[in-house]
């Protein structure tokens, strides 16, 4: 009798039974402090520790953990050198025929704007890997095509008779994602309308059509939860945010799907997020790096020009002190850093994209310097943050594949995740921080080859209040910055200006 036996509940989560000892073991393997736990309210009362338990002991014999961490479960029995034996329920690596699958692809004749395009050697792995391995964690930069494997993918399942779900981060990814999956096809008889139903605020829930896409927002508010459970697979398009526990509670909903395919350009370094991401998708499948993808030319050469402000020793003195919130909102309301940032902006050629965190206090009144500055010569300038609708937000992205020296100001929360413009030159950070999710994904905005682009600029805008040993919070976030640019060997320079108040 093996040490450990592993059989499928549903979808969703396996069940483990071993000696109460072996499952301690296993429960050691698969226990995380939570990101941050030290700051939360109940540790600081002592009701809490700060640790998240994967496995759930439900017995004194029985445990349930995520179904996508099997494979690390093998890994851990091989490396303790337990027996173990899986239930025949639980193997779901099926084969897939070369000369079939090459068959599919040239009858889906997938195209971009009406012209014939053909999937990179990457895109095909991760679209097969999909097929045979049924669950996938799909790690692939931004601006690497991972709408083409989406695509892919659900014209393949569809075809074959299974419903799906499609879950992305906001409404403009929705629209953006039906309107690719438009492009794609317009060469076949195969029309995005009647397959396809978009969920968001004010449209139905309930529809007949084989694939829903949808915000997970609005799949939060649907209280009957055997809704989910009709979906042979589900796909989860920036899947880095799975670890927010309203999209868990989705995926484990999903208990029926099969198929559990997550998509993302990045992933944070907090392993508990990690190992919640992979077990409700599957193992890591890594398809190419920026750095591969910029030496294949296959995305546009990046600069990046750190410009790192020195503010004067007076100025730095007084913020001394400053916590990170006071710290944050002086650099915000400075009247001659926003000067300089338009300044910036408007000395640029092609369109530049300005990403803000703060709409009333930051992006509105660049947006306003810019918009209202004599030095603008005509040029179109659009305002993009979550008060505009998603459908006019998608109307501005097709509007600039035709500008040409157009200025977009728009906040990091409806641009910095997923959204695709391929006519962006320059990008300028108005302020920045140092998670690397949301960096890398801001990179990938202006990425995207063109045929009018052959190297993207990012201007990281720096402000060094440093005094004596001391060293301000920006300044710091930075130094992380710097140091990711370093992992993703990012070409950058850093310039010095001097910045007196006066």
């Amino acid at each position: 009798m093996a040490d450990i036996y592993i059989e499928k509940i549903n979808e969703v989560h396996m069940l483990i039974r071993g000696e109460q000892s072996t499952l301690q073991e296993i429960r050691d393997v698969f226990t995380f402090y939570a990101e941050n736990y030290r700051f939360h309210p109940k540790v600081r009362a002592k009701i809490w520790d700060g640790r998240i338990f994967l496995l759930k002991l439900v017995s004194r014999n029985i445990g349930h953990l995520y179904i996508g961490l099997l494979e690390e479960v093998i890994n851990f029995c091989k490396s303790r050198e337990y027996t173990y034996e899986l239930n025949d329920n639980i193997k779901y690596i099926s084969k897939i025929n070369d000369e079939e699958f090459q068959k599919y692809i040239t009858n889906l004749n997938i195209s971009s704007k009406n012209k014939q395009i053909e999937l990179r050697d990457y895109q095909l792995k991760g679209f097969k890997d999909i097929l045979t391995k049924k669950r996938q964690l799909i790690l692939s930069p931004t601006s690497s095509g991972k709408s083409a494997i989406i695509y892919a993918t659900c014209r393949y399942l569809l075809d074959n008779g299974l419903k799906g779900l499609v879950i992305v981060p906001n409404i403009s990814l929705i629209h953006q994602i039906y309107n690719d999956f438009d492009d794609y096809s317009s060469l076949v008889d195969w029309n995005v309308q009647d397959f396809t139903h978009k969920i968001f605020s004010g449209q139905d829930k309930f529809n007949a059509k084989e694939l829903q896409i949808s915000t997970w927002q609005s799949l939060n508010t649907i209280k009957d939860k055997t809704w989910f459970e009709k979906f042979d697979f589900v796909i989860i398009d920036e899947a880095h945010g799975i670890k927010a526990n309203s999209l868990t509670s989705i995926l484990e909903q999903c208990s029926n799907a099969k198929y559990r395919v997550g998509l993302t350009g990045t992933l944070d370094n907090i392993k508990c997020n990690i190992k919640t991401i992979i077990g409700l998708t599957g193992p890591i499948n890594k398809l190419i790096t920026t750095k591969e993808l910029i030496d294949r030319k296959q995305v546009s050469n990046l600069k990046i020009k750190c410009l790192v402000l020195k503010y004067d020793k007076e100025t730095s003195n007084a913020i001394k002190k400053y916590k990170y919130q006071d710290e944050i909102k002086f650099l915000i309301t400075n009247e001659k850093r926003n000067v300089f940032i338009k300044n910036l902006t408007l000395s640029m050629e092609k369109n530049t994209i300005v990403l803000f965190n703060f709409v009333e206090t930051h992006g509105k009144k660049i947006y306003e310097l810019i918009k209202n500055s004599k030095h603008l010569k005509g040029r179109n300038v659009y305002f993009i943050h979550g008060g505009v609708e998603g459908e006019e937000r998608e109307k501005i992205r097709q509007i600039l594949e035709t500008e040409k020296n157009a200025i977009i100001v728009a906040s990091s929360g409806t641009m910095s995740t997923g959204v695709s413009i391929k006519n962006l030159h320059n990008i300028i950070f108005a302020i920045s921080g140092k998670s690397r999710i949301k960096i890398l994904q801001s990179i990938g905005r202006v990425l995207r080859l063109h045929e009018n682009k052959e190297i993207a600029t990012l201007y990281d805008i720096v402000d060094n209040l440093s005094i004596n040993k001391h060293q301000n919070f920006t300044l710091n976030h930075f130094i992380e910055r710097v140091k990711l640019y370093d992992a993703e060997q990012f070409d950058y320079k850093i310039v010095t200006i001097p910045f007196n108040q006066e």
